[in-house]
């Protein structure tokens, strides 16, 4: 069923089989071939029909010959994908289904659904209160910032997608900065959102979290700046502070007790969404429930435990 097989959508498309001497890549062949594989590895477990799969491949200037171009890609990827199939055998990896075409592989064979998998896990122990296993899951995740599918990256199916990836990457590193701010790493938090606001000076989550990191590390004059350099980076953009940062900044100044509590996300956090998309839409994961949540001005404690603040 393919389950030798590995593909990467992040950075480029590419697919390798895993064999005794180690991975072989495969060869993908040109532009539609190539485009054929990745409007499936976008829509794993969703059968596309014939047409649908031609509007992805060719858009609105499919020519007259498309379908017959398709079944042609279609026979050609199915040979890269099992070149040991005999003639005589059916297809056991791109198969064809009453809906349409689709890949039988698993989510875990392919790059975005891994860390999506990750992102899903970290957000089970930041529920459980488990912030060294949402560091050690995401360290390494977050880091994945490679774009998708760049040689694609016009595409509408891989715009909407990559949006989608987008919001995961975002909610990955705000539970990655709270479990190290859980963990008494803050320095380390510190860093980097220094370089995340810097990069998306409108986010008023990072803004917080740096805030209050900078706060636990024993610098509470650098974490009521913070709300003010916040607040100049968003009268730029024509808003104006946000209420959970209003209630930071007067935590803050008031040395409110919970701003040494170890936490959850210090704000509401995207949901995650992790519902099958629809047809073309991402390599989706199992559902699970969002992360729980609460504001910076609650005076009840966290999801995390911790310990007290270093702050004066």
């Amino acid at each position: 069923m393919g389950d030798e097989l590995r593909f990467q959508l992040m950075g480029g498309l590419a697919a390798w089989r895993t064999a005794a001497a180690g991975p072989v890549e495969l060869e993908l062949g040109g532009p539609q071939p190539r485009r054929l594989l990745a409007a499936l590895l976008l829509s794993l477990g969703q059968p596309l029909p014939p047409d649908r799969l031609i509007e992805l491949v060719w858009g609105d200037g499919a020519p007259a010959s498309a379908r017959g171009s398709l079944q042609a890609s279609i026979s050609n990827l199915r040979r890269v994908l099992e070149p040991a199939r005999p003639p005589a055998r059916s297809p056991q990896v791109l198969v064809l289904r009453p809906g349409g075409y689709q890949l039988l592989v698993e989510r875990s064979q392919v790059d975005v659904g891994r860390f999506e998998a990750e992102v899903t896990s970290a957000a089970a122990d930041a529920a459980a209160g488990r912030p060294a296993a949402v560091v050690r899951r995401l360290e390494g995740a977050v880091d994945t910032g490679s774009v998708l599918l760049p040689e694609l990256a016009e595409a509408a199916f891989v715009i909407a997608e990559a949006a989608r990836l987008d919001a995961r990457r975002a909610t990955a590193f705000e539970l990655l900065q709270t479990g190290r701010l859980a963990l008494g790493r803050h320095h380390e938090a510190i860093a980097d959102l220094r370089r995340r606001v810097a990069l998306i000076p409108r986010a008023e989550r990072l803004w917080a979290l740096l805030a209050v990191a900078r706060y636990r590390a024993g610098e509470p004059a650098e974490a009521i700046a913070t709300i003010h350099a916040a607040r100049s980076a968003l009268a730029d953009a024509g808003l104006s502070l946000g209420p959970e940062l209003r209630q930071l900044e007067s935590d803050l100044f008031a040395q409110a007790p919970t701003l040494g509590i170890g936490l959850g996300p210090l704000l509401p956090l995207p949901p995650l969404d992790l519902e099958p998309a629809a047809p073309t839409g991402g390599v989706a994961v199992a559902a699970t429930r969002p992360v729980a949540r609460r504001c910076v001005g609650s005076r009840r404690p966290h999801a995390f435990g911790g310990g007290r603040h270093h702050g004066s």
